[in-house]
């Protein structure tokens, strides 16, 4: 009782009382080490789908990005994915009698991060191979395993779990970038012309290097 009232006087303000809130909140969920802040900033990492998707979703109407926005939908689909399989083929939680029962067969959170990484290391190869700096690839790899350290270390998923969430999120970012690559970049500048594309101003400046069909051909197929 003491405990919780200590957390009820902690400081109702700043970055320090959200993490502290975080922290309680890993308390509740059986986690080990309640009393670091590392772990507070670990469990941060279940946040991370969310703001992925929906920054991407914003930035591509903001920019009016065509590939951005394939890119959020691709993020969507792998969310979607993961709900189903984790519905319909519950995994065995990691700790059994802790509320609630995390009991996921895809680690959620390190699926949704493999598919962005390998989605973003598959754009730089294609698109631009000499625009990576050493510092992109050393923030890009430090954020996934902040992800996957968080969903193991906290105990919000099984070893098995994150890693066949691993499995899933990369080999589905592969696939959804090759069929990108294959039969949508090809035609972007007819995708572009159409009338939803021209109401929202959706260009693609992301993929300009690369080989796209002239529009006065796409128009005569369509």
């Amino acid at each position: 009782m003491a405990e919780n009232d200590d957390w009820a006087t902690a400081e109702r303000a700043g970055v320090g009382y959200f993490l502290r809130e975080i922290e309680f909140f890993t308390l509740m969920m059986c986690q080990p080490y309640p009393a670091s802040w590392f772990s507070a900033f670990l469990s941060l990492a279940r946040y991370t789908p969310l703001l992925i998707t929906l920054t991407l979703y914003i930035g591509g109407w903001r920019y009016g990005e065509l590939y951005l926005l394939l890119f959020a939908i691709g993020l969507t689909g792998d969310g979607i994915l993961n709900f189903t399989v984790n519905y319909f083929a519950p995994g065995t939680p990691r700790l059994a009698g802790c509320l609630p029962v995390y009991g996921s067969t895809l680690a959620y959170q390190v699926q949704h991060a493999s598919f962005f990484v390998t989605f973003v290391l598959g754009y730089v190869s294609l698109y631009r191979p000499r625009r990576a700096t050493a510092l992109q690839l050393f923030l890009l790899f430090g954020f996934y395993a902040w992800v996957v350290a968080g969903a193991h270390f906290l105990n919000y998923h099984t070893a098995a779990s994150v890693l066949a969430g691993a499995a899933v999120g990369t080999l589905g970012a592969y696939v959804y970038q090759s069929l990108l690559h294959w039969f949508v970049v090809p035609h972007s500048r007819w995708i572009v012309s159409t009338l939803p594309a021209r109401y929202f101003e959706y260009q693609d400046t992301l993929t300009a290097n690369y080989p796209r069909i002239p529009l006065d051909e796409e128009q005569k197929r369509n």
